[in-house]
């Protein structure tokens, strides 16, 4: 009840100046808060709708203020909020776009050394991975889970739920680069290669010392 009570007065205040950026943005939190209270009474489908509520405000505020980076990270939650809510609902090619579409943004902010944003984008990187199949994309992002991981071991170490998080990302690397490589050895018995060799699909764990 105080979510909803507190979304109807932002959005009156909202409606006498439409084009406020702060006012907005108040509204589309209330949205998303109001999404936070359905989706832990079980309810997915209501929470899903105010999450796409406030990812509406959200998408409008970026545009209306492109270059503010705290706008596009506000984006970023959203987009995964409502990823989580459609993976729920069995949606999981709208989970992957909305996903793909956070990972893009979170990309795109300068401060990546951030260990709170950093640990954001592995989130998001971890989730995605989990709805894809043994593709490249999928082995990309556990790459970069790995990566992430050991970044932020090497910063402030990791405790033990990290640790087995890390080594359970690249078991599961190594598992996706078997199969891939497997693919890969198919690829190159079923159509005639160059002597060199076609490029392989195996995902190579970046060099730390680069």
């Amino acid at each position: 009840q105080f979510f909803g009570e507190a979304l109807a007065l932002w959005r009156r205040l909202l409606q006498q100046d439409p084009t406020n950026v702060e006012m907005s943005g108040n509204v589309a939190a209330a949205y998303a808060d109001l999404g936070d209270v359905l989706a832990a009474k079980g309810d997915d489908a209501a929470a899903l709708a105010q999450y796409e509520a406030s990812l509406s405000i959200r998408r409008t505020i970026v545009a209306r203020a492109p270059d503010k980076e705290s706008l596009r990270r506000d984006l970023a939650f959203n987009l995964e909020k409502v990823a989580g809510r459609k993976r729920r609902l069995n949606d999981v090619d709208g989970a992957i776009k909305a996903y793909r579409e956070a990972i893009d943004i979170r990309n795109g902010l300068s401060d990546t050394t951030n260990l709170v944003r950093l640990r954001e984008k592995i989130n998001a990187e971890w989730s995605l991975q989990s709805l894809l199949g043994d593709t490249l994309e999928r082995g990309n992002l556990l790459n970069d889970v790995v990566d992430g991981l050991t970044d932020l071991d090497a910063k402030t170490a990791l405790d033990s739920a990290d640790r087995t998080w890390l080594q359970t990302a690249q078991a599961t690397l190594d598992d996706v680069n078997k199969v891939l490589d497997k693919l890969q050895e198919q690829l190159d018995s079923e159509t005639e290669t160059p002597a060199g060799g076609a490029a392989g699909v195996l995902v190579q764990t970046k060099d730390k010392a680069d």
